[in-house]
């Protein structure tokens, strides 16, 4: 054997070359020790079905595998435990009935990971009680720098102590629908004091019930921060920031996702000035009618989401001064959420041509206002003519037929790929006779043209027509697969 076989850096370039060929590492397990560790360590590095071995470029270990280790040999199974540096929960998928794998977590209890810097727990069935604080806090190894808990249940001061003092180089904290918890406005405010070295932060869903100005204050002095999700936020504590001295409380948040009013929003803008991302949560405050033009501040944007509240409006000139002062946008999302969509004051075609030539880098674009008939096919017309870019578009607009075949011209949308109309259902009349199949797939082949890539094709709230206009449209998508 060559010496240079000797080498474990060897091995892994040799290992890594084919790794992707079916049983390939298997094989290995069995050349020698040193092909067998290398092997193993390749092997082992994920371990769960959602580390998928596309992911990996290998075939890779699930939680269920691990597992059946540990009841043959635990020796064995600390021997591989060793090399896992991520670790992830989920559902076994449709083939397995969707079997949490968290039902493991006894199983795995008597196994240390030295070497585990991933941890993830994520939805599934029974995951809220499964995945308790006092049972997932044994996943904070000494090494783990990402902590994602995505469901669960009964998480305590104790539990946030414990990650803390465990995991030292903790950079990642996700804590999102978690319920039941008893963790208190001190001892969330205890935690956050100790860990100023995170750089993503969720726990809008997690610990909103412990949530108060001091948390809030103590996520200022993050300086490393650049992903942040968190609770409402009130204006007098935007207020506050003026007295932290001239550095910007968020110097390198590019992703924020929170609550707050157009005032506040307006105040937080000159304390974040490199945000990119925004999403605004405005379910559990006071109606809102200016909070596109509060999120115009944030000049380098490129993907804005608000999600409304009761009684909220929005103005075409807000709209259209968002597009003008943050021209980097390309994904727009205004009244997505059923339930929660906003009036519209001075919406019309002719604003929404001109809000259309400022959106030259669109690529997802959603309008939904409470009333569907503000807009015609004239504004899918004016997006057609400026956003070559627009890849999704889901708007409200209540065109008939009639005018949307008359204006169709082919490839008007060359890379758009999924298109939603919301109608108003109360306002919705027959173009073509019930029956007339040949007519409505005459009409649908000339609609679809519009986009040559189009695959998704839906409308909401439409009468029989729109429905067999849908389905004929649909059709001719699937085709294009």
């Amino acid at each position: 054997m060559h010496r240079a076989l000797l080498l474990p850096e060897i091995i892994t370039i040799i290992l890594q070359a084919e790794a992707s060929s079916p049983t390939y590492l298997y094989t290995c397990l069995f050349i020698n020790k040193l092909f067998s560790l290398e092997a193993s360590r390749i092997l082992w590095e994920g371990c769960g079905t959602d580390y998928s071995s596309w992911q990996a470029g290998h075939v890779t270990p699930t939680i269920k595998n691990l597992a059946k280790v540990i009841t043959h040999n635990t020796q064995r199974a600390q021997f591989y435990a060793n090399f896992i540096r991520i670790l992830r929960f989920r559902d076994e998928g449709e083939e397995n009935e969707f079997i949490d794998e968290a039902r493991f977590h006894k199983e795995l209890s008597c196994l240390q990971f030295p070497h585990l810097e991933e941890v993830s727990l994520y939805e599934s069935g029974n995951a809220t009680s499964m995945n308790t604080g006092e049972v997932v806090i044994y996943y904070a190894q000494p090494n783990v720098k990402f902590f994602t808990l995505r469901q669960g249940s009964k998480l305590s001061d104790s539990f946030l102590k414990t990650l803390s003092g465990s995991c030292p180089r903790l950079r990642s904290l996700t804590l999102r629908e978690c319920t039941d918890n008893s963790v208190s406005e001190e001892g969330l405010v205890q935690f956050l004091d100790k860990s100023t070295f995170l750089d993503a932060l969720d726990i809008r869903t997690g610990l909103d019930e412990a949530w108060s100005y001091k948390a809030f204050e103590a996520i200022t002095k993050y300086r490393d921060l650049n992903f942040l999700c968190i609770p409402d936020i009130q204006n007098e504590w935007v207020g506050s920031l003026r007295h932290a001295g001239p550095i910007p409380a968020f110097p390198n948040l590019i992703h924020l996702y929170a609550g707050a009013s157009d005032e506040g929003l307006e105040c937080l803008a000159r304390y974040a000035p490199n945000l990119k991302t925004l999403a605004i949560y405005l379910q559990n405050l006071a109606p809102s009618h200016r909070i596109l033009s509060s999120a115009s501040h944030f000049t380098h944007l490129k993907d804005l989401s608000v999600q409304f509240g009761p009684g909220s409006s929005i103005s075409g000139q807000d709209l259209l001064l968002v597009v003008q002062k943050c021209p980097n946008l390309a994904e727009l999302s205004v009244g997505e959420n059923e339930g929660s969509r906003p009036s519209g004051s001075s919406i019309n075609d002719s604003i929404i041509d001109s809000i259309a030539k400022n959106m030259l880098n669109m690529k997802q674009l959603t309008l939904v206002f409470d009333r569907p008939d503000l807009l015609t096919w004239q504004s899918i017309a004016s997006f057609a003519r400026y956003c070559k870019q627009l890849e999704m578009l889901k708007l409200s607009c209540n065109f008939t037929w009639e005018e949307a075949i008359t204006g169709a011209q082919e490839g008007m949308f060359p890379i758009l790929w999924a298109l939603e109309v919301i109608f108003d259902d109360n306002n919705r009349r027959k173009e073509i006779a019930e029956g007339d199949q040949e007519n409505i797939n005459t009409h649908a082949a000339r609609f679809a043209s519009i986009a040559p890539k189009m695959t998704s094709f839906m409308t909401v709230d439409g009468n029989e027509m729109d429905e067999a206009m849908e389905a004929a449209i649909y059709d001719i998508c699937m085709e294009r697969y």
